[in-house]
């Protein structure tokens, strides 16, 4: 496992359901290794079978039973609790996370497939008034405008982090997720918040913030970037160091200004500045250089392509 950047996994999970044997069996591919379960298994009655990365989930309103497998601990995790499958409860997973929505029981729950473990929120859920849920390979966003609740959960820590923020969804907040990150935009409260899957813990910038004027936002892996022409900064995120790094330069979005991002790095080519950007996530820090850019003369811009 990649303690730098958890997203480069492949599978090392698969998932076997066998009604007639009452049996679950789940293989790890890290460990080598089969675990079973010897349990009632109803197919035929609302039993639902999800997958990610490394991550299985079994559903079984009738038993009342959540069962989630990993592929990297080769291990079962069982919740026993009331499972409402026609009233609005809500099943998410990607990666090595799950994410778990269940209105009528107030609780909010998520799974890590690189601990092996649950972790549950009795909450208020409010799904018909606005809430939105994401998730991506090691985080799950959970925003609540009724609460002014934002819940952020990592698979890498397997914990929450919950911010208690004024949320604007109806006036241009913007909810960013990949890997390792999640980011907000919020215009109407002037702040840029990142929330650290590697860490579990968010950083906020108080900023004037102009989503209506040629602001841009981008995200990947472990890095996420802020572009804003009216103030004239270029400000970035990294998930590894967990920190915001703000540049004070001229942003020309509309004369050329070419932004490209992935994994960890960032970059920003300057034709009218002839200048050329760069950001890495594992420095948290920006690099430039004054140089001749033509590019209308044919000049190329590749970035590293992510492993998987």
């Amino acid at each position: 496992m990649s303690e730098i950047n958890p997203k480069f996994f492949v599978s090392r999970v698969a998932l076997i359901v066998q009604p007639v044997q009452n049996q679950l069996r789940g293989y790890s591919a890290e460990t080598g290794s089969w675990a079973s379960q010897n349990v009632t298994v109803n197919s035929g009655e609302g039993d639902q079978y999800l997958i990610g990365t490394n991550v299985a989930l079994v559903i079984q309103p009738v038993q009342n039973q959540i069962r989630a497998f990993s592929g990297l601990t080769g291990s079962w995790a069982n919740l026993n609790v009331t499972v409402n499958t026609g009233e609005g409860d809500t099943y998410l997973i990607k990666g090595n996370t799950v994410l778990i929505i269940q209105p009528v029981q107030n609780q909010i729950r998520a799974y890590s497939a690189i601990t092996g473990t649950w972790s549950s929120l009795n909450v208020t859920v409010n799904t018909g008034e606005g809430d939105t849920y994401l998730i991506d390979q090691d985080v799950a966003l959970v925003i609540q405008p009724v609460q002014n609740q934002i819940r952020a959960f990592s698979a890498i820590t397997g914990t929450w982090s919950s911010l208690n923020v004024t949320i604007n969804s109806g006036e241009n907040d913007t909810y960013l997720i990949d890997a390792n990150l999640a980011m907000i935009i919020q215009p109407v409260q002037n702040q840029l918040r990142a929330y650290n899957a590697n860490t579990g813990t968010w950083s906020s910038l108080n900023v004037t913030v102009n989503a209506g004027e040629g602001d841009t936002y981008l995200i990947s892996s472990n890095v996420g970037v802020v572009i804003q022409p009216v103030q004239n900064q270029l400000r970035a995120f990294s998930a590894l160091t967990g920190t915001w790094s703000s540049l004070n330069v001229t942003v020309n979005a509309g004369e050329g200004d070419t932004y490209l991002i992935r994994g960890n790095t960032i970059t920003v080519v300057q034709p009218v500045q002839n200048q050329i950007r760069a950001f890495s996530a594992i420095t948290g820090a920006w690099s430039s250089l004054n140089i001749t850019v033509n590019a209308g003369e044919g000049d190329s811009y590749l970035m590293g392509i992510d492993a998987i």
